[in-house]
């Protein structure tokens, strides 16, 4: 008869401060709380919504509390001498929800509900409290034990004294005494579609070799508990602790049987317990607290493995202990949290998340190779941690290359903004995506529910003096509207054909910049007055229109007409209007058709303080979209998770546009110097509802 072994290691001590002497916790425990708007079939890009909720659990709810040891009271004697000897032993200063991101997935509200996590193990206390009100299969040859009571409520206890990994996940609960019982639990799971089978047990003096192999199923009843793994791991993942001792090279059979039966290895894990040493939420180095991963190293994963959890001693008693058996149960729970936040995706879907998204940036981590867990998807691991620590948080998030996917067939990728809003558009896409979520899939294939305001990249506005650095004379001010205006960071080269003023709008900005173009005016004079015409085509740099999923410019077709009218020597009214066309296709988006405008009025004097200063009030209302229309097609998901392509008429007119308020002022300081002086304020500043700026241009100029 081959004999089995507990993973478990060791009963450390009772549990820690929070619980009373007969292991009855002091706290009234208290439901989840789940922020509103997250959706139940796809989950969420981060977790920067629940954080205050997470951080609250982790550091107030007694349920939470109970497992956080981090005052050096505990620890893990490797060389079992019934003392701490620096650099040899571990203390076991751990906080296992935490330490594994679970705390964001509880305040997210994922429990494992709807979710089966089998469990083949020692034994059961059937009646203790963390069982109460559970769905809860029982096979054939239960007795009470405390590990088996204890790994049960890692996975799904929910009392005032604890709470596990998955509170809302049922369990199937077999005996591991017999090959029968074992080959019973895997059918079992088999059959319940269970996302994990837990086993924190092995075999006692059999390495992964053929002659262990052997020894294990080389009979009738092992050979019929082999196939029923087989036909549990085709679809769920099977999970097995490794040893606790630290000082084992060598993997024992069950956790590394991969090895000699390679189609298991898509639904298997091995599990190894360490100790992690955190700041914030990244794991900045670890102390392994059992044997490493070894040959296992490929399917493998760490998983802080101390814990207060449930015992056989009474109803309601709790303790401390630490091992991979404590581990391992760690794992299999947060498959049934990422299960219920990824429908769509398998159990082995899931196994590869966990690998994909475990923590491995931390001193210690030595790899040994990568592996490819997805085509074109590689991932570090090492012989002594695999591919790292359980993350449950990274792995609820995306993994990868992000990409939309919409119903015309294009994939949109995230790596860049779904749209830069133009400055001539302001914050209308934003005000016309606001409260929608669509759908994203990441390269693991999760499916996710993203803001598309989030997915909105907001152009900066152009600066209140963004011309002044050009031109310091206040004349030459009002010829940044009309045609001109449409012209992002350029300056305009003068020159003549015929009887036209020409205009040759060139970037300032030699790195960025990219407007161009040609204007092209004539003036006419009448009585008291002028009217000037202007025509121009060019490019706006990219600044005007949106830029749909790549970088681009518009092309600008534009007409302008000022109107000067003198009322004497020294006083003058100018009315400026620019209208402009803008035909911009990025992407698989056709913003052609768009109509552009801007205005100014200005009145100007001279002579006013001393002689031959000139002075300018004028209003202006810098380039705006005045009309125009883009289709959007995007999958948005509805409450409830379903998914609508939904054809998204995006207008992009802004909700409010820019207007300026300007003085300016210019004064001769000698026969070669002038000095300039402009005072402004903008209200809806780049078209953007509620942004303003007020600031004040001091120029000088000079002539050699």
């Amino acid at each position: 008869m081959l004999l089995k072994r507990l993973c478990f290691g060791l009963t450390v001590a009772l549990a820690a401060a929070g619980c009373k002497s007969d292991g009855t916790s002091t706290s009234t425990g208290g439901e989840t709380q789940t922020p509103s708007g997250t959706l139940s079939a796809y989950f969420v890009e981060n977790f920067d919504a629940f954080e205050a909720a997470a951080l609250k659990l982790i550091n107030s709810d007694l349920r939470y509390t109970v497992q956080d040891v981090s005052d050096n009271t505990l620890y893990l004697d490797k060389n079992n001498n019934d003392r701490f000897d620096d650099g040899i032993d571990v203390w076991l200063n751990s906080s296992p929800l935490e330490h594994a991101g679970i705390h964001y997935a509880h305040a997210a509200g994922l429990t494992g509900a709807g979710q089966v996590v089998a469990i083949s193990d020692s034994g059961f206390r059937l009646s203790h409290e963390v069982f109460d009100g559970k769905n809860v299969t029982v096979g054939s040859g239960i007795v009470s034990d405390p590990h088996g009571t204890f790994t049960a409520s890692i996975v799904a206890a929910d009392t005032p004294s604890m709470i596990g990994v998955a509170p809302g996940a049922d369990l199937i609960l077999g005996s591991y005494n017999t090959d029968a019982s074992l080959t019973e639990t895997a059918l079992a799971a088999h059959a319940a579609e269970a996302v994990a089978l837990s086993n924190s047990w092995g075999f006692i003096n059999t390495p992964v070799n053929a002659t262990s192999y052997s020894r294990v199923f080389g009979n009738t009843s092992g050979r019929v508990y082999l196939d029923a793994l087989r036909t549990y791991s085709a679809e769920g993942v099977v999970l097995f602790a490794l040893s606790n001792d630290y000082y084992d090279t060598q993997s024992g059979l069950m956790a590394a049987l991969p090895m000699l039966e390679p189609d298991l290895e898509a639904g298997w894990l091995a599990v190894v317990n360490g100790v992690p040493v955190m700041v914030d939420d990244d794991i900045i180095s670890a102390q392994r607290a059992s044997a490493g991963c070894n040959e296992a190293a490929r399917w493998c994963i760490a998983a802080d493995g101390s814990w207060t959890g449930a015992t056989d001693d009474s109803d309601s008693s709790y303790a401390f202990g630490t091992g991979t058996s404590f581990a391992t149960p760690t794992v299999a729970g947060s498959l049934a949290l990422l299960a219920e936040a990824f429908p769509d995706l398998s159990p082995h879907d899931l196994r590869i998340r966990l690998l994909a998204s475990a923590d491995n940036e931390y001193i210690g981590f030595n790899s040994a190779g990568t592996q490819e867990l997805v085509e074109g998807f590689h991932h570090k691991y090492s012989d002594e941690w695999g591919h790292g620590f359980l993350d449950v948080k990274a792995a609820l998030m995306p993994i990868g290359d992000v990409i939309i996917p919409t119903s015309d067939g294009t994939r949109i990728a995230l790596s860049q903004p779904l749209v830069v809003e133009g400055g001539a558009s302001g914050d209308a896409i934003t005000t016309a995506l606001r409260d929608l979520d669509i759908l994203a899939t990441d390269a693991l294939q999760g499916r996710f529910t993203i803001a598309a305001e989030s997915l909105v990249a907001r152009r900066s506005a152009a600066p209140l003096f963004a011309h002044e650095m050009i031109s310091t004379n206040v004349s030459d001010f009002g010829a940044y509207s009309g045609s001109l205006g449409f012209f992002g960071d350029t300056a305009a080269l003068p020159g003549r054909i015929g009887n036209y003023s020409i205009s040759f709008v060139v970037p300032v900005n030699v790195d960025g910049g990219k407007a161009f173009g040609v204007v092209a005016e004539q003036s006419y004079q009448f009585s008291g007055g002028t009217v000037n015409l202007n025509f121009g085509i060019g490019q706006d740099g990219g600044s005007l229109t949106p830029n749909w999923y790549t970088e681009s410019q518009s092309s600008l077709v534009s007409a302008g007409i000022r109107f000067q009218k003198n009322f004497d020597l020294n006083s003058a009214l100018e009315f400026e209007l620019g209208l402009a066309s803008a035909f911009n296709h990025s992407g698989n988006m056709d913003t052609s058709g768009v109509l552009l405008s801007s205005a100014r009025v200005t009145y100007a004097m001279q002579n006013t303080l001393q002689s031959g200063d000139q002075l300018a009030l004028s209003v202006v209302l810098p380039t705006a979209v005045v009309s125009g229309l883009t289709e959007l097609n995007l999958p948005v998901v509805r409450t409830g998770g379903a998914i609508e392509n939904r054809t998204i008429n995006v207008g992009l007119t802004p909700e409010n546009r820019e207007i300026r308020i300007r003085l300016d002022y210019e004064v001769a300081l000698n026969p070669q110097s002038k000095a300039v002086f402009s005072l402004q304020h903008a209200e809806n500043m780049g078209n953007i509802t509620a942004a303003r700026d007020t600031g004040l241009f001091v120029g000088f100029k000079t002539q050699f």
